[in-house]
């Protein structure tokens, strides 16, 4: 338990306030010098707001003695384009040279706050990078996601990355790639498990007992001549692994790749 120290001093220009739309437009007013937004960033706090999953913490909103705003206008034009009320830790009169001090800091990673919000230490950035292209889907696209959706999304899931992890956890191979990993991710609800195995140790190894190891061994051979991660060729990864899974589970000795279709291996919500 913390106990407050006795030497402590109560800082009286902290306020807990319900910050509404109009009061963040109203304080954005007297952001003159901040630097540019990002509305990436901003589309991060506002998924967050919309889904009642924001969380208040001791970062607040800070303003020096003149009023102008020095900490907070991502969070603030959230609330507007959420036009909901947010309680927030509001900070008044800080010193002006404070904002050389400000977002100074290391930033915590997925993987830091993951660590920590589930207290396992055996969590890797491939199981941050697996949850990520499993989540992304077939367009593979790279979301900014916050920590709080890294994490709730990790507990859902959480399962099926870790068995991908199991698989190549002793991987020397130079196709252990993360769009790959993400794939089997999702494979692992639909393909039974043990099938599952058997085509990830022909990517492992390169070699197989199965009749149809040959369409395993293309795709090994092929992504082994990937040499760029830009989307174009992560959404090529993706595609080409789910229907070899596709064909491996057939028994076809061909892998076909249609120009138009719907994911192979839907993840449940």
């Amino acid at each position: 338990m913390f106990n407050v120290p006795t030497n402590a001093i109560p800082y009286n220009s902290v306020y807990l306030v319900s910050v509404t739309p109009q009061l963040a437009t109203a304080w954005l007013a007297n952001n003159n010098y901040n630097r540019n937004f990002d509305q990436k960033e901003v589309n991060k706090y506002l998924r967050l707001i919309l889904e009642n999953k924001w969380k208040r913490t001791h970062q607040g909103i800070a303003f020096d003695q003149n009023g102008l705003l020095i900490d907070g206008q991502h969070r603030l034009l959230a609330i507007v384009q959420a036009n909901k009320t947010v309680p927030m830790l509001i900070f008044t009169n800080e010193p002006a040279e404070n904002h050389e001090a400000i977002d100074c800091g290391k930033k915590r990673t997925h993987l830091d706050s993951m660590k920590l919000e589930l207290r396992d230490s055996r969590i890797t950035a491939k199981h941050i990078s697996t949850l990520r292209a499993m989540v992304s889907g077939r367009f593979c696209v790279r979301k900014n996601w916050s920590n709080t959706e890294i994490n709730n999304m990790y507990r859902v899931y959480g399962q099926a990355v870790q068995f991908v992890m199991d698989q190549f956890a002793s991987s020397k191979m130079m196709v252990d790639d993360p769009t790959l990993r993400g794939v089997i991710a999702r494979a692992y609800y639909r393909v039974p498990p043990e099938r599952l195995i058997e085509f990830c140790d022909i990517l492992r190894n390169g070699h197989g007992e199965h009749a149809n190891a040959r369409v395993v061994r293309e795709l090994r051979s092929w992504m082994l001549c990937v040499d760029n991660q830009r989307e174009s060729t992560r959404r090529d990864i993706y595609k080409r692994a789910e229907y070899t899974l596709l064909a491996f589970m057939q028994n076809s000795p061909t892998v076909t790749i249609p120009l138009y279709a719907n994911e192979l291996f839907p993840i449940p919500e």
